[in-house]
C-alpha cells in the first residue's frame, strides 16, 4: 500500500477524518462530554494504531485545505476588542518587521522593527 500521502490514500484519510470528527461531534452531545476532549482522545487512540501508523498527508493538502478553513473561522469568531485588550501578549507572535500602529508617531511602548515614520 502507498502511504506517501499522494492521490487517493490523501482522500480516504480525509474522508475518515471527517467521519471521525462527525462522530466525535455527535457523541459530545450525547455524551455530554467536551468535543476537543474526545477529539484528542480519537487522534491519539488512531494515530497510535499500528494501521495508521504510515499514513501522511502531503503538507500542500494541510495548507490548502485545513488552514484556510481554521484562519477563516478565527476571523469570524474573534472579536476585536478582546485583541485590544491582549494585545501586549498577543505582540511577540507578530511577524518580524510588522509594526503597530502603522501610522502612529509614537508609540506607547519601543517599535521592535526599524520603521521610518
Amino acid at each position: 500500500m502507498n502511504t506517501n500521502g499522494t492521490g487517493v490514500e490523501s482522500l480516504e484519510l480525509i474522508v475518515v477524518v471527517a467521519v471521525g470528527v462527525l462522530a466525535m461531534s455527535w457523541l459530545s452531545r450525547r455524551t455530554g462530554l467536551s468535543e476537543p476532549l474526545l477529539l484528542l482522545g480519537a487522534g491519539c487512540l488512531v494515530g497510535l494504531t499500528p494501521p495508521f501508523a504510515g499514513f501522511a498527508l502531503s503538507p500542500e493538502v494541510v495548507l490548502f485545505l485545513f488552514l484556510p478553513a481554521l484562519l477563516y473561522w478565527e476571523a469570524l469568531t474573534s472579536s476585536v476588542r478582546e485583541i485590544r485588550n491582549n494585545f501586549r501578549s498577543i505582540a511577540p507572535y507578530r511577524p518580524p518587521g510588522w509594526c503597530w500602529p502603522p501610522r502612529s508617531p509614537s508609540p506607547p511602548w519601543p517599535r521592535p522593527c526599524h520603521a521610518a515614520s
